[in-house]
């Protein structure tokens, strides 16, 4: 897959093919991938590919996760929902269970990537 931005690095499992947008909106534009076995610990880091929101849910073993974001000139704001039991990291901050709204920077619009867990 190609962007303006350049190659997006994509690979799934996935044995149904029709699935495979639905783990790209999870992966790729959430951004939600996990970090420890079973999802309890998930690294959250989206990208909106030109877009100016989006939002989903993105169901797993450990629980859902909510996630919708949106853009804001150079920044993305975030409105996380954590499932009990588990911890998600953005940009080096934890987010434990619970409603988390946070600001980061667009590394679409800046060039710099985001920190990574």
């Amino acid at each position: 897959y190609k962007t303006a931005q350049g190659l997006v690095q994509f690979t799934s499992a996935s044995h149904a093919w029709a699935a495979m947008p639905l783990v790209f909106v999870a992966e790729q534009i959430l951004g939600l991938t996990p970090i420890d076995p079973g999802f309890r610990r998930v690294n959250v880091s989206p990208r909106l590919f030109g877009m100016e929101c989006a939002e989903g849910t993105v169901v797993t073993p450990a629980g859902e996760f909510r996630i919708v974001v949106w853009k804001k000139q150079e920044r993305i704001l975030l409105d996380l929902e954590v499932p009990e039991g588990c911890e998600a990291v953005v940009e080096g901050h934890n987010c434990t269970a619970g409603r988390h709204s946070i600001e980061v920077m667009d590394e679409e619009a800046t060039g710099m990537p985001a920190k990574r867990a």
